[in-house]
């Protein structure tokens, strides 16, 4: 038994406008979902930046306050060696001679140390920031589609 007529189309029209205003409610709430989603992966970024960047700083200091020590007393280490060498030489050649020598060896050697440092400075790599941005990144692409 087939059941036609208006009040089957009227039933037919109000169960699709039901769905289609279903359908339009979960689409709202998927994209709710995803902006707040997102929301709190944009924080969540920044924080761990900010954790980085603290993590970073902590280490830099650390590290600049090693090698400013260690610099004075190798420098005091080198001073009494040069003063060694030109007492040295001043048994050989003038006093002024040796220190001038001596002055004009260290000036060489440190300049050609400063641009081999400068050779082997390090490139900045990709932070665990950066990449995990572009997987977020990637992954709200994907979730779009």
């Amino acid at each position: 038994m087939t059941v036609e007529g208006p009040r089957f189309d009227e039933a037919h029209q109000a169960m699709d406008a039901h769905q289609a205003m279903s359908d339009e409610r979960r689409m709202g709430a998927i994209v709710a979902d995803v902006w707040d989603n997102a929301d709190k992966l944009v924080g969540q970024h920044l924080q761990l930046a900010l954790t980085e960047l603290e993590n970073r700083v902590d280490q830099v200091k650390t590290d600049l306050t090693i090698v400013a020590l260690g610099g004075a007393v190798m420098y005091a280490g080198v001073l009494a060696g040069v003063a060694a060498i030109i007492i040295g030489l001043s048994y050989v050649l003038a006093p002024w001679l040796a220190a001038l020598i001596v002055s004009l060896v260290a000036l060489g050697v440190g300049y050609a140390m400063l641009q081999r440092k400068s050779e082997l400075s390090p490139q900045p790599g990709s932070t665990q920031t950066v990449q995990s941005v572009k997987r977020t990144g990637h992954s709200l692409k994907e979730a779009v589609k």
